[in-house]
């Protein structure tokens, strides 16, 4: 958990923490966003950067609930068309969080378990590098 000036890592600069703020569990209306590259699931109201002609920086926002499949939203510093909108209610927990400045930050939702593997097996020399050859 985050919490009030706590430093992250925007995008270019350092962003400070400003505010944090636990709401309640309640039924919330939940937004799932995907594009080739990302999927995430917001709050209605969250706030998606997007490309914008007419902002100085070539960004703005706009809350997630108003977006449709086709539109241009970031995924990284890249513009990445959405592929799939959908939306159902939720009863759960939200933390809000306020950054100064009010610049964006990249997230994604952090898995709850990853793939076990395993690097190569060790050769007799043990200096062999592994066969990556994948037939193509």
């Amino acid at each position: 958990m985050l919490h009030v000036n706590d430093v992250v890592v925007g995008i270019g600069s350092h962003l400070r923490v400003a505010s944090t703020e636990l709401l309640r569990e309640e039924l919330r209306e939940i937004v799932e966003l995907k594009t080739r590259h990302a999927c995430h699931q917001v709050t209605a109201d969250h706030r998606i950067v997007i490309p914008c002609d007419e902002s100085p920086c070539g960004k703005t926002d706009i809350v997630a609930k108003a977006l449709r499949v086709g539109d241009l939203v970031f995924c990284g510093e890249q513009a990445s068309k959405l592929v799939k909108v959908t939306s159902h209610f939720l009863r759960t927990e939200v933390v809000r969080l306020q950054f100064d400045p009010d610049e964006p930050v990249e997230s994604f939702i952090a898995p709850k378990w990853g793939l076990l593997s395993k690097g190569c097996k060790v050769d007799h020399d043990g200096f062999s590098i592994c066969n990556t050859d994948d037939g193509f």
